[in-house]
């Protein structure tokens, strides 16, 4: 596929199942020129967020370079699985992750600004 932006803002994608289903899409043999997720305003949760990663961490994911998780519903609770994808280099053409605006939110989000700052955007 030549796809290079998957721009899914104002869609609700608050079910867990929906974001597996997507999780099984958003691989880089699937989508080998995927370059920006734009997932904002979706009401993704914390719980979609674990399914993602969870999946970029046992299948490549594609060679994305920005991802927009902002204005969800994200807790501080996603910090620790955002921390090991970013840790584990399999998103390594990343330059741009947008947390920002998740107002469950609390001060964990700081940790992943400091461990990366020249991707983090809070």
């Amino acid at each position: 596929s030549s796809l290079r932006v998957l721009g899914l803002r104002d869609s609700l994608l608050d079910e867990t199942e929906a974001v597996r289903a997507l999780s099984e899409v958003l691989v880089a043999e699937k989508l080998p020129n995927l370059r920006a997720l734009e997932v904002g305003m979706t009401n993704l949760s914390t719980k979609g967020v674990e399914a993602l990663v969870e999946s970029w961490m046992s299948r490549d994911p594609p060679p994305l370079e920005h991802v927009d998780l902002g204005l969800n519903q994200l807790t501080g609770s996603v910090v620790n699985p955002l921390l090991r994808l970013l840790g584990s280099q399999r998103l390594s053409a990343l330059e741009t992750l947008r947390v920002d605006r998740n107002f469950e939110m609390d001060k964990r989000v700081q940790a992943l600004f400091e461990a990366f700052p020249e991707v983090v955007e809070i």
